[in-house]
């Protein structure tokens, strides 16, 4: 190729808008040179002078970040399980490697998967399903992006620098020192992660734990949904306490997974269990009982251990047959505090007496306890196989477990500011044995 057709194709008006396209459609169909046409065109920058560097780089860049940010929209809306090319073996081991890391580490975990072309696709999808906020997201893939811009048209500027007099030479030699160093990083990363895989199976890392996404609005009128989004952190703090990776997901699609933990929330909607829908709820969300009793019906024909918390122990019941009170009459025993439920952050405390010989009894090594509650409905009728494991002074049920089946579900809140540090740990730590038996069993 003669360094006049160089030149010309350099000044081209259509260059930098088929940079974009091409970069684009990288990000979503992975098989797209992206790469390659950013380093080819930072190597052209420098033989012939056009296009300007700094424009191939935020071409690059700018394309890059709306070719991420619409992936993590499609995990959003569609998650990764629908469509077809989602379930090949490439995708799915890349968005298990994405699910495991996402929760612990978004900023890492996007930068390094900007470099690889599965990666990324399976970062930016995961993202979207599991939850991770847009605003934080798009700040995180927009410096990922830049990186990424500036690298690839580095690599081709670079190379052109070196053979100043040979522009055509230079393209080429670009094209594949891009081509080589994408290989390489590819493969030191996988090399990394047979080390993880390998530190995982010796009892370094965590069994992974899944956790259903609270899906309502924290905005919202009723001051109590901001609560449970707010202590939904609390929950996954104590079960990593107990040596357990959490993964926040939005699917019911277990795979790979040791357990179930589901954390509190709005009401269950009575009509799935034949109660009262004119009795006072509040935030019955369709999606979220949709994603909550999936996910247990996926974990229960797993054999997975599942720990339910106030909500959770609701979804139990109700998923094995159960019914609930839609709304407890003032008695005894307050189980809200206040009148406008949790709003003010605040718990109401009561004993509750354990029963002797369950798991909850054996970590907290005590018949009676207190604890920190904030619910107004509760099981009216107990779900098959369960056996209630705690009850209140008022003969409210406080706590279960299955007969056969690796669940236990309290209805308090062990992560209640306040609550004595071996009682918040005591429902975790007898999750955590079910889940390590439960790898015993499997091996």
């Amino acid at each position: 190729m003669s360094a006049e057709l160089l030149a010309g194709l350099g000044h081209s008006g259509w260059l930098l808008p088929a940079l974009f396209a091409l970069v684009l459609l990288d990000a979503l169909l992975v098989v797209v040179p992206g790469e390659v046409a950013v380093s080819a065109l930072g190597a052209l920058s420098v033989s012939v002078g056009a296009p300007p560097l700094a424009a191939v780089i935020a071409v690059a860049s700018a394309a890059a970040l709306t070719g991420d940010a619409l992936c993590f929209l499609v995990g959003r809306r569609v998650g990764v399980e629908r469509w077809p090319w989602m379930r090949t073996d490439s995708v799915r081991r890349a968005v298990a490697w994405a699910r495991g890391r996402l929760d612990r580490s978004t900023a890492a975990v996007v930068f390094t998967a900007r470099f690889v072309p599965f990666a990324r696709l399976a970062v930016n999808l995961t993202a979207g399903a599991t939850g991770v906020g847009a605003v934080r997201y798009l700040s995180v893939a927009a410096g990922a992006a830049t990186a990424w811009g500036v690298y690839q048209a580095v690599v081709g500027a670079a190379v052109a620098a070196l053979l100043p007099n040979a522009p055509a030479l230079a393209v080429v030699v670009s094209v594949v020192v891009a081509l080589a160093l994408g290989v390489v990083v590819d493969r030191t990363l996988a090399a990394r992660a047979r080390v993880t895989g390998a530190r995982r199976q010796n009892g370094v890392m965590t069994s992974r734990i899944a956790m259903p996404a609270r899906l309502s609005d924290a905005d919202g009128a009723d001051a109590r949904v901001g609560l449970a989004n707010a202590i939904f952190d609390d929950v996954a703090a104590l079960v990593r306490a107990e040596g357990l990776d959490v993964v926040v997901v939005r699917d019911t699609d277990l795979s790979g997974f040791d357990g179930l933990v589901l954390p509190g929330g709005g009401d269950v909607d009575p009509a799935r269990y034949g109660g009262d829908s004119s009795a006072p709820c509040y935030d019955v969300n369709a999606a979220q009982d949709e994603l909550d009793l999936g996910i247990l019906a996926a974990a229960i024909e797993r054999g997975l251990p599942v720990l339910g918390v106030c909500r959770g122990l609701q979804v139990v019941n109700v998923a094995l047959g159960g019914t609930l009170v839609e709304d407890l009459a003032p008695g005894a025993v307050r189980h809200t505090p206040g009148t406008d439920g949790c709003g003010e952050l605040e718990w109401t405390w009561h004993p509750v007496a354990v029963a002797a010989g369950s798991r909850l009894r054996d970590e907290v090594d005590a018949d009676e306890i207190p604890v920190a509650s904030g619910h107004h409905q509760a099981i009216r009728a107990l779900g098959t196989g369960l056996v209630a494991t705690a009850v209140a002074p008022d003969g409210v049920v406080e706590a279960v477990e299955h007969e056969s089946l690796p669940i236990i579900a309290v209805q308090w809140h062990p992560e209640a500011e306040g609550t004595p540090a071996d009682l918040a740990a005591a429902p975790f730590a007898a999750f955590a044995s079910l889940v390590r038996a439960g790898r015993l069993a499997a091996r």
